[in-house]
């Protein structure tokens, strides 16, 4: 079950200026309003409902490098990097775990594609294991599926979208 989502009183007083208005209170408004305030722009965030109600409510949370084309990796490393950072620097509880992220199969080739992706993945120091039927079997517990194999990459997380925005 997710977090309750905390109620964000609105406010009618609007400033007269701003550098930057930003439509839409969820995860990426919240954190370009957060970044773009640090920088010492006046930022006004509008939000035709509730903080974080429509899609930030909606997603899994993930926070993930396996499997991510490699033109994202640079940029999703560094987000993993400003999540762990985000929690002291705000002072809100945000709900960001490095929980590690398995995925299993039944199909060969994906474990194959796995870990040709983990070869690449490496070079940008992501870490990323194949994962054999039993380890499979056993990082998903309750699964009554019979595994081929899996991948993990430990160092992947989990933000509460509720949280987080």
């Amino acid at each position: 079950m997710p977090a309750p989502m905390r109620y964000v009183q609105d406010s009618t007083d609007f400033p007269a200026s701003a550098d930057v208005v930003i439509i839409g209170a969820g995860i990426a408004g919240s954190a370009a309003a957060w970044e773009l305030t640090k920088q010492g722009l006046k930022v006004v965030v509008v939000e035709k409902g509730l903080v974080a109600g429509e899609q930030s409510s909606r997603n899994w949370g993930w926070c993930r490098q396996q499997n991510r084309d490699e033109r994202e990796l640079p940029l999703i490393i560094h987000a993993l990097q400003r999540w762990g950072e985000l929690q002291e620097e705000t002072g809100e509880e945000l709900g960001f775990r490095r929980t590690g992220l398995v995925y299993a199969t039944r199909d060969d080739s994906e474990i194959a594609a796995w870990d040709n992706w983990g070869k690449m993945a490496k070079t940008y120091g992501v870490r990323s294991d194949i994962l054999t039927a039993e380890q499979a079997k056993t990082m998903t517990p309750g699964s009554t599926t019979l595994w081929r194999g899996g991948v993990s990459s430990p160092t992947d997380g989990h933000a509460e979208p509720a949280l987080a925005s």
